[in-house]
């Protein structure tokens, strides 16, 4: 799973979602992307990959039926 990222005076915040992702998901892998520079033009990672089609997605994951 994709978490965002934001570093700075924002690496508490960063590891506690982090640990909260992982503690919720263990069988998941949850890796965390640098947000830090499209938060402020297009939103996070939600904005940027809402526009790519769920279909392209489909049938592509162990855990789907």
């Amino acid at each position: 799973m994709l978490i965002c990222r934001f570093g700075g005076s924002y690496t508490s915040q960063d590891a506690q979602a982090l640990a909260t992702y992982q503690s919720a998901l263990p069988d998941h892998d949850i890796v965390q992307v640098d947000c830090s520079d499209i938060i402020f033009n297009a939103g996070a990672i939600h904005c940027i990959v809402m526009h790519v089609p769920d279909l392209l997605f489909r049938n592509g994951f162990d855990d789907e039926p």
